[in-house]
């Protein structure tokens, strides 16, 4: 066990370890930092000297001062980390994922990378369900999913995995909708360095939705999705 603080905050960390394994009913090895300085700097020179398999960090909702600058970290290091990140609301409970919601937009790689995430979930047990949102249906759009639905149906013999294009004004709130109207236990989405369309409407809208989720959002950098599953 790794420790470095003052002895308040190592001996609140030791309870804290102590009541989380006692809850999980599992003998866990807690190792444990203390540092100062820049938080982002800190969490990703971390992640460098740990090679974690994921990061786990909470979200706030914009509420306060304090709120902000917690929620600012998050979308910070999921921007720029190169591991999957998990950003989990405050308030959230757990329950068993059952139903993963993949946001895309149908584009490029989406194939490859909706097959490295079917083995992830397979492992879970889970069910996925691919989403865009568009401010407006085209005919382009429709003709661009069906194509992507004929193509991925050939291509694979998954059963449940369904996609689907809907119109909303506003991206994150539609996200969020979604979610919620066809019971998604936690949203995925890609955060690429080289987007094929539109790279900074992506990252926004990855930083919004770690912002503003109301469920727990899952999110990769394209090269690290395979951390998971190996």
């Amino acid at each position: 066990m790794q420790q470095t603080g003052d002895p308040s905050s190592k001996e609140d960390m030791e309870s804290y370890g102590q009541a989380v394994q006692k809850r999980l009913g599992k003998n866990i090895k807690v190792i444990y930092k203390f540092s100062t300085g820049d938080p982002l700097a800190n969490i990703l020179d971390i992640c460098e000297e740990l090679k974690p398999d994921m990061v786990v960090m909470g979200t706030e909702g914009v509420n306060g001062e304090l709120d902000q600058l917690m929620d600012s970290l998050t979308s910070q290091v999921i921007q720029l980390a190169e591991l999957p990140i998990l950003a989990i609301p405050k308030g959230t409970f757990y329950e068993p994922i059952e139903h993963v919601v993949f946001a895309t937009n149908f584009e490029g790689d989406s194939l490859e990378i909706l097959d490295k995430l079917q083995e992830f979930t397979n492992l879970l047990g889970a069910r996925i369900s691919c989403i865009h949102i568009k401010n407006g249906h085209k005919g382009w759009d429709m003709l661009q999913l069906e194509l992507f639905n004929d193509l991925y149906q050939r291509k694979v013999t998954t059963k449940g995995l369904e996609f689907y294009l809907q119109a909303y004004p506003d991206m994150v709130e539609g996200l969020n909708d979604f979610m919620k109207m066809k019971g998604g236990d936690i949203l995925t989405m890609i955060q690429r360095e080289k987007e094929v369309i539109r790279p900074e409407l992506e990252k926004s809208l990855i930083k919004e939705m770690a912002l503003h989720t109301q469920k727990p959002l899952l999110t990769f950098q394209k090269e690290a999705i395979g951390q998971l599953i190996s």
